[in-house]
C-alpha cells in the first residue's frame, strides 16, 4: 500500500512501481502525465481548480474504521497543500468558496450538510423530500450567490424527480416537481444552471425551472446530458438508438434536432466551446468493441467533423466518462479502457486531447499490472487557466481489496513527435546491456533524454546533440526503466526500456 498522499512522480518524471505505462506503436501519440498523486480513499464528486492552479476535491476515506470525508488540496506540482477533515457524509458538490455539500451519512440518509474549507459545519437540515430517509439527492449545483440546488430522483413513496433550492444559511426556499403528471415514474440524468439562475434538467423529460421554483416549460424529451449557453439556449444529447442532439430555445422551442448514424451509444457527454459550437462525446456500442467518438456541430446543427479513438487502440474497449473544453477550444476527454483479451476484466485510466479541428494531439493510458489489478475509473476532468488538464478518479485492487484515490495532471502545451509530418523517434536495442541508441528522423534542437528507475530516481540525463546519439548505460542494474525525451522543456516521447 502507498503511504497516504505520496506523489509517485514529479514534473516530467515517472515511477512505474504500481501503474504501468503501456507501450504502443510509433504512430500512436502517447505521453505520460506530469505527475500522479495517489492515496487511499474513494472518489465521490468532482473538484475545482482555482486561479492559483490548486485542485480542491472532497474524497472519502476511513480513519480508524470510521468513515470520513476530507477536503484535499493539491498544487500544480502535485504537492499536497492541505487535507481537512470534514465529517461523515456523501459529498456531492464543492463551490468556488470551497464549501462542500452532501448528504449522509449513507445513501438512505435524511440529512443534507454543508461544511466550509476549515472543516466546520455550516449547516445541517433534514432532507425536505423525504425526512424518513429516502430521496437522497443525486446531483447538487450551486449558483454565484451560494444557493444550493439539490436534485433527487425519489420521494418517500414513488420515483419522481424533484428540485429543492436551499440558501447559503441552510433555509429551504422551495421544492418543485417539474413533471405535471404525478403518476409517471421519472429518472434523472443531468442538470445545468444558466447565468440567470434558472435550472435546466434532463432525464425522462427535459424542463426549465425558474429562479423562483416555477416551471417555465416541460418537454417530453429524453436526454442523458445537458449544457446551457449564455443566452439561455440549452443542448441535450442521448444515445438510446442513434446519437440525438437537440438545441432548445429559452422559451422551450426546439430550434434543431439532429441524428448521427451510430450504433446504440453509452454514456454520452455534451459541451460548448467559446463560439457555442456543440461537442458530443459518446461510446459507440458496436458489435466488436466499445469505441469513443467525438462529433462537433456548429450552433445551427451542421456537422463540422467526427473523430474516432478506436483505431489507436484496436484491441481495447473504451467507455467515455468526461469532457472539457479549454480556452483554445481544444477538447480533452477521459474514459476507462480495458483490453479485449486476455485480461478483459480490468480497467485502465485513459485521457486524450483533440484539437479544435478534430485532430488527436496526444493520449495517455495507465494500467495496473495484470497480477494486481481490478479497476480504474477517471470520474473528473478539469482545465485550469493555463489549459493544463486535471483528471481524478479511483482505482481498486483485487489483491488487497483497497480503494485508492488518484489525481493526474497533463501539460496544457504538451505535444508529441509521432504525427506523420514530424520526427519519428526510436530507442534501441531494447532490452539493452551496455547502452542505448536514440535515433530521430530529423535533428531536434534543444532536446534531451532522461531515464528513471522504478523508484523514480534519475539515472541518466544527457543532451541529444544529433539525429543519432549513443548513450553509455553500462552501470544500469537489471530491470525496467522509463526513458523520457524532451524538447525545449516539453515532453515529446516516452518509452519503457529493459536492462538485461
Amino acid at each position: 500500500m502507498y503511504p497516504s498522499g505520496k506523489v509517485l512522480y514529479n514534473r516530467f518524471s515517472i515511477v512505474v512501481a504500481f501503474l504501468m505505462l503501456r507501450a504502443f506503436p510509433n504512430n500512436a501519440q502517447s505521453i505520460p502525465a506530469e505527475w500522479h498523486y495517489h492515496t487511499d480513499g474513494n472518489f465521490l464528486t468532482s473538484g475545482i481548480v482555482d486561479a492559483d492552479e490548486v485542485y480542491h476535491v472532497p474524497y472519502h476515506d476511513y480513519v480508524g474504521y470510521i468513515s470520513h470525508v476530507f477536503l484535499l488540496s493539491v498544487d500544480s506540482s502535485g504537492n499536497e497543500v492541505s487535507k481537512v477533515l470534514l465529517g461523515d457524509f456523501q459529498p456531492k458538490r464543492i463551490d468556488k468558496r470551497l464549501n462542500t455539500y452532501g448528504s449522509g451519512p449513507d445513501f438512505f440518509s435524511n440529512k443534507i450538510y454543508s461544511y466550509d474549507s476549515n472543516g466546520l459545519l455550516r449547516w445541517e437540515i433534514d432532507n425536505p423530500i423525504c425526512p424518513s430517509g429516502d430521496g437522497v439527492p443525486l446531483k447538487m449545483l450551486t449558483d454565484d450567490s451560494g444557493n444550493l440546488y439539490a436534485i433527487s430522483n425519489n420521494t418517500c413513496t414513488d420515483i419522481r424527480i424533484s428540485v429543492t433550492k436551499i440558501d447559503s444559511f441552510g433555509n429551504v426556499l422551495w421544492t418543485t416537481y417539474p413533471n405535471p403528471n404525478p403518476d409517471e415514474a421519472d429518472h434523472f440524468q443531468d442538470a445545468a444552471l444558466s447565468k440567470e439562475g434558472d435550472l435546466f434538467l434532463t432525464g425522462d423529460f427535459t424542463a426549465r425551472i425558474r429562479d423562483d421554483g416555477s416551471v417555465a416549460w416541460f418537454l417530453d424529451m429524453y436526454g442523458e446530458t445537458i449544457a446551457v449557453d449564455d443566452s439561455g439556449n440549452n443542448y441535450i444529447s442521448n444515445g438510446l438508438d442513434k446519437i440525438q442532439t437537440t438545441k432548445i430555445a429559452p422559451d422551450g422551442t426546439v430550434k434543431w434536432d439532429v441524428l448521427f448514424n451510430a450504433n446504440p451509444a453509452l454514456k454520452s457527454r455534451i459541451a460548448l466551446d467559446g463560439d457555442n459550437n456543440v461537442i458530443v462525446l459518446y461510446t459507440d456500442n458496436d458489435t466488436v468493441l466499445y469505441s469513443p467518438h467525438l462529433i462537433k456541430y456548429d450552433n445551427s446543427g451542421n456537422e463540422l467533423w467526427t473523430a474516432q479513438f478506436t483505431n489507436l487502440l484496436p484491441d481495447y474497449y473504451s467507455e467515455t466518462l468526461g469532457l472539457a473544453i479549454d480556452s483554445a477550444d481544444d477538447i480533452a476527454i477521459t474514459m476507462y479502457a480495458y483490453p479485449d483479451a486476455p485480461y478483459g476484466d480490468y480497467y485502465g485510466y485513459l485521457t486524450a486531447k483533440y484539437s479544435t479541428d478534430g485532430n488527436l494531439k496526444w493520449y495517455s493510458l495507465y494500467e495496473l499490472p495484470y497480477d494486481h489489478w481490478y479497476s480504474n475509473y477517471l470520474q473528473d476532468i478539469k482545465i485550469d487557466i493555463k489549459n493544463n488538464i486535471w483528471v481524478a478518479g479511483e482505482s481498486y485492487t483485487e489483491g488487497d481489496e483497497i480503494s485508492y484515490f488518484d489525481i493526474f495532471r497533463f501539460d496544457g502545451l504538451a505535444t508529441t513527435v509521432y504525427a506523420p509530418d514530424q520526427a519519428v523517434i526510436s530507442i534501441w536495442p531494447n532490452p539493452f546491456r551496455e547502452g542505448i541508441q536514440v535515433n530521430t528522423s530529423q535533428f531536434l534542437p534543444g532536446s534531451s533524454i532522461e531515464v528513471y528507475d522504478m523508484m523514480g530516481r534519475q539515472v541518466l540525463a544527457e543532451k541529444i546533440s544529433a539525429a543519432s546519439c549513443y548513450f553509455s548505460f553500462s552501470h544500469a542494474s537489471s530491470g525496467v526503466y522509463l526513458a523520457i525525451i524532451k524538447q525545449d522543456s516539453h515532453l515529446i516521447f516516452s518509452m519503457k526500456i529493459v536492462a538485461e
